[in-house]
């Protein structure tokens, strides 16, 4: 809804792949206004933030401490609009690499 109020949607976990290589990107996008705050767990250290209107994101880099293994990694998006509003999107991948 463009200037008005819209609890948490369209939480989306890009790439949604089976296999991810070490130092890709995980991307993380969520609408909603108030613009959501977005965290991933588990909490990783690296990448980035940003909101456009009422659109966020969060990228995730892929860690080289994760190779070999597979993991869950969770996006969650928060917003309050007549209470606290929460949508998860979920991925789980194996990591290769160097």
């Amino acid at each position: 809804m463009s200037g008005g109020v819209d609890a948490v949607r369209s939480v989306h976990l890009t790439p949604d792949k089976p296999v991810l290589n070490v130092g890709d990107e995980l991307v993380c996008s969520a609408r909603g206004n108030p613009t959501p705050q977005l965290t991933f767990s588990p909490a990783t250290a690296g990448g980035s933030s940003g909101e456009d209107g009422a659109k966020a994101w969060k990228t995730m880099i892929v860690s080289a401490e994760w190779k070999n293994q597979t993991h869950r990694v969770n996006c969650t998006a928060v917003n309050e609009l007549d209470g606290t509003h929460q949508v998860t999107a979920s991925a789980t991948f194996k990591v290769v690499g160097q």
